[in-house]
């Protein structure tokens, strides 16, 4: 680096840059998963998501797309049934809402 720094520490900031932004981007994505199972739970299985996950488009409106499936192999989420169709339902929302009019 130019000015003495280390590079790896530099990528690691905008490492956890990039992370929370997405885990920001999930949690927007789906607010009623997020506060059905607490913000802790939610950040941590975004964060196990978004490493597997990494978005495969600029528009964050599509990321999360796969959630649901992968929800329901998700070893810690077991517990709770219901989860993946509850996901399904949000990210319905988010397409819906994002879906061109229809023609009158």
């Amino acid at each position: 680096a130019w000015n003495g720094s280390d590079p790896a520490r530099r990528f690691g900031v905008h490492r956890n840059n990039v992370v929370a932004g997405l885990t920001r981007a999930l949690g927007d994505t789906f607010p009623v998963l997020r506060r059905l199972v607490g913000a802790p739970f939610f950040d941590a299985m975004a964060g196990v998501y978004l490493r597997a996950h990494p978005p495969a488009s600029p528009v964050l409106a599509h990321y999360g797309a796969g959630f649901a499936d992968w929800l329901e192999g998700f070893a810690p989420a077991r517990g709770l049934p219901w989860l993946p169709d509850m996901a399904r339902l949000e990210f319905a929302r988010v397409a819906a809402c994002h879906a061109a009019d229809a023609m009158p």
